[in-house]
């Protein structure tokens, strides 16, 4: 749990991470701080090892949010993969963050708040989430397609060769995976009929930024 002693090295975002404890935190490589933490964490009393937890929570749940940190993160690993404009897989040079990803990531917030307003935050949330829950549906249904277009029919030569690079076998395949895109895609449909605008504003930018990365990719080419 969130009680549990912790020790770490200031690299990277760790210290911006532990905020008002980063004090606490190690030099890396550095074997006799890292024998003190140890020797420290065996005298604090529970009580203030829980106050301590309760705080380092408090902080992360203020300053921190999952969505805006995992977003540039996304568009880091396809620029480095060649996928996106090479700047964005740039890093801060002290931090180790993708600065110029991060400042994208901003500049779409931005921009989704201003056209959707600051009082438009539930219209933003439907936005977001049927955007967010086509791309999931369209990655376990080519799963479950790739699946069963390679398998070949019992009996035939390869069919065996398959089935022996798959290692890893999902309980009741294709039970859990049909149930998702049958709820997923039943939730996508509600959306669009109750919250029609927010939804075909979604579909729009989807196709939108499809298309465009089809033609930056053919022009790069």
């Amino acid at each position: 749990g969130a009680a549990k002693p912790m020790i770490a090295t200031s690299v990277g975002g760790i210290p911006e991470i532990f905020g008002p404890l980063s004090d606490r935190l190690i030099p890396p490589h550095d074997s006799e701080a890292l024998c003190k933490a140890l020797l420290h964490i065996l005298t604090i009393p529970e009580a203030d090892m829980m106050a301590e937890a309760a705080q380092l929570a408090s902080y992360v749940k203020e300053h921190f949010s999952a969505e805006v940190m995992i977003g540039p993160r996304v568009y880091y690993a396809m620029a480095d993969q060649g996928l996106l404009f090479k700047k964005l897989a740039q890093v801060q040079p002290k931090l180790g963050t993708p600065a110029f990803a991060i400042i994208l990531q901003t500049a779409i917030s931005v921009i989704y708040i201003l056209t959707f307003g600051f009082g438009g935050t539930l219209n933003l949330l439907i936005f977001m989430g049927f955007a967010l829950s086509f791309f999931p549906w369209l990655t376990v249904f080519g799963l479950v397609w790739s699946h069963y277009g390679s398998l070949k029919p019992v009996g035939h030569p390869t069919h065996n060769a398959i089935i022996a690079n798959r290692p890893y076998r999902s309980p009741l395949f294709p039970l859990f995976p049909l149930l998702y895109l049958t709820a997923s895609m039943f939730m996508m449909i509600s959306s669009l009929i109750y919250k029609t605008e927010q939804s075909l504003w979604a579909i729009g930018v989807t196709v939108v930024g499809a298309a465009s990365f089809y033609i930056w990719q053919k022009f790069k080419a």
